[in-house]
């Protein structure tokens, strides 16, 4: 009983008072601090705002330069446009001319002649023993050209003993000198030749070389 007795004397009107003072400062610093945090948040709803009121502009900003822009190249299209008709026209009007000319110049150009090689040469013998120089080869026989030369190909070509009588008369004035290394047979040489079997030539550099000598008979 005595300790109860001490307890409630404790509580005093100043004990009371005092705590109500805590009390209400605490109530003051919490109501600060809420006060504190809501300018913050509006502070910062302020920015956002501003930054959006910012993007908003830009925005507008960009869509009236690409607005213009648009109109720019419309313009530039519409003055391509001109342009182009313009070199149309002027190319109707001078085209037709030039081309007449150039149709004209055509006409009077001559057009590169097919150059023919000949098929056929002749020689009057085997200058370069085993074979014939080209450079003595002949177009047009005569009484001493002794044989004649066919093209198969480019580099490859037969020959045989000319039919001219002149000029197998000419050849058995010296049989072994013309015939000897060209020609292949079996007697003396005499009277008419006749060309059993065409001789086979290869041509190397500047010689029509005897790949075969021609094989020939008397009459």
């Amino acid at each position: 009983m005595v300790t109860q007795f001490s307890d409630t004397k404790l509580i005093t009107p100043s004990n009371i008072g005092y705590l109500q003072s805590i009390i209400i400062l605490c109530l003051l610093v919490y109501l600060i601090i809420v006060l504190k945090n809501k300018k913050s948040k509006e502070k910062e709803l302020a920015f956002m705002k501003s930054e959006v009121a910012n993007t908003t502009w830009k925005k507008t900003q960009l869509n009236t330069e690409l607005e213009d822009l648009k109109i720019k190249n419309a313009k530039l299209e519409e003055e391509m446009s001109i342009h182009r008709l313009k070199e149309e026209t002027l190319l109707k009007e001078f085209v037709p001319e030039e081309q007449n000319n150039v149709n004209t110049i055509e006409w009077q150009i001559d057009k590169p002649k097919v150059v023919r090689q000949p098929e056929r040469f002749y020689t009057k013998y085997a200058d370069l023993i085993d074979g014939f120089s080209v450079a003595e080869l002949v177009e047009d026989e005569n009484n001493e050209t002794i044989f004649e030369i066919r093209l198969q190909s480019p580099n490859k070509a037969t020959f045989k003993v000319n039919e001219n009588p002149a000029a197998q008369k000419y050849a058995l004035t010296n049989a072994d000198y013309f015939l000897q290394k060209t020609c292949v047979y079996d007697v003396v040489p005499f009277g008419k030749i006749t060309t059993e079997k065409e001789g086979q030539l290869s041509l190397s550099g500047g010689k029509w070389e005897i790949i075969e000598p021609a094989k020939i008979s008397f009459k």
